[in-house]
């Protein structure tokens, strides 16, 4: 009887023990689906097992995470030159100090540059930090800046001066707002620093990159000489002008080259390359007063024109079915020929400026090389044969 009694306390425990873990089990998953509705990140069941990305910190400066060690991620503000220069700046902020980019306008100013071999250079373009400390109410709100190279013991920069290149000059002593000026190209890159006089243990950096440009052209010598001399070609390797001394007319593939200097850089770049032909303007007004209109005042290509073909050119390319007039002018015989006259009392002026562009991710590099014509490319042209009688009778 004891042991019935027993039993049966025990199988009532135990039931008891069950009804009272389900409830408990309802009342998580009751909870469970209210906080997963209503409540927010870390509070959704959904997010309790979930991977937590580093929020990275990089306060040494040196481009890694304190806490993870990774590299620091490019900051989503990064400044990147699009008005001729080739210098690159990426502000990279910290937890407790915040730095920002703002470019200024660059400058052609020659006194800007180091050297007097411009051509070498960059022209000198700045940029505005500004740099702003957390709390926003804390007390000191000075800070100190300084440029470095970011490997100075490097190939490139390895004996070179820094601030030849780069400057950072604040507004005044302790400002929050700095000019970042660059000098002239680099081939190593350069961190500029922000330091709070508070706590120096906070800071942060700014890395300057310099972009390849595009800072010298010139033609190489290239000559073609074909049985008619209307094909004759020369070339002189020249930056200052063309003299051209043969009527003539020219195509890019025909195999003429063009030779670039680059600057230095620490980010590589490719460009694009574009021919335009603009007519001298003082060359055109001789023109016009004797009546003659040329057809275009530019022509997009790599096309050069010699002496009387400028005026008047018959040729046939590939693909054509037909003689056309190629010429920049368009004139008819007649009119070329009135034009040549006028051309040879007048080969001291351009008769068009020939350009190249070459264009790249980050700057844009232009030369013009004013084209004159010799007395001898300008030659007169037939314009009919007859005979001073149409029959013999013999």
């Amino acid at each position: 009887m004891k042991n019935e009694f027993y039993q049966h306390k025990k199988s009532d425990k135990i039931k008891w023990i069950i009804t009272g873990i389900a409830f408990v089990l309802a009342f998580v998953m009751i909870a469970g689906i209210c906080m997963q509705l209503f409540g927010n990140d870390k509070l959704k069941p959904s997010n309790w097992f979930k991977k937590t990305e580093c929020v990275h910190i990089d306060e040494d400066a040196d481009g890694k995470c304190d806490k993870c060690k990774k590299d620091m991620p490019d900051d989503k503000d990064e400044n990147t030159t699009a008005d001729g220069s080739g210098l690159v700046v990426k502000p990279v902020s910290t937890r407790l100090m915040k730095l920002t980019a703002t470019p200024m306008t660059a400058s052609a100013d020659e006194d800007n540059y180091v050297n007097s071999d411009a051509s070498t250079y960059a022209n000198t373009n700045s940029y505005t930090l500004t740099a702003t400390i957390t709390p926003s109410n804390a007390t000191n709100q000075s800070v100190d800046w300084s440029v470095a190279w970011n490997s100075a013991s490097s190939t490139w920069a390895s004996g070179k001066t820094v601030t030849d290149y780069v400057t950072v000059t604040p507004a005044s002593d302790g400002a929050l707002t700095a000019t970042v000026t660059c000098k002239k190209a680099f081939g190593e890159k350069i961190k500029i620093t922000v330091t709070s006089r508070d706590n120096s243990t906070y800071s942060a950096n700014c890395v300057c990159d310099y972009s390849k440009k595009v800072v010298g052209f010139t033609v190489q010598n290239y000559s073609r000489t074909y049985t008619n001399t209307f094909d004759s070609f020369s070339f002189t390797e020249k930056t200052d002008n063309l003299t051209l001394t043969v009527t003539n007319y020219y195509f890019r593939y025909y195999g003429f080259q063009e030779s670039l200097t680059y600057s230095d850089y620490t980010v590589d770049d490719t460009f694009t390359i574009s021919y335009k032909s603009t007519i001298n303007a003082g060359y055109k007004s001789y023109l016009t007063a004797a009546g003659l209109t040329p057809k275009n005042d530019t022509i997009e290509g790599n096309f050069v024109w010699g002496g009387a073909a400028f005026f008047y050119h018959s040729a046939a390319l590939p693909n054509d079915t037909v003689i056309k007039n190629r010429s920049f002018c368009g004139f008819s015989d007649t009119q070329a020929n009135q034009a040549v006259n006028i051309a040879k009392q007048h080969t001291n002026v351009a008769a068009y400026n020939w350009t190249i562009t070459c264009t790249g991710t980050n700057s844009t590099y232009t030369y013009s090389v004013p084209v004159y014509f010799a007395a001898s490319s300008l030659t007169i042209s037939a314009t009919g044969v007859s005979l001073n009688n149409s029959s013999f009778l013999f």
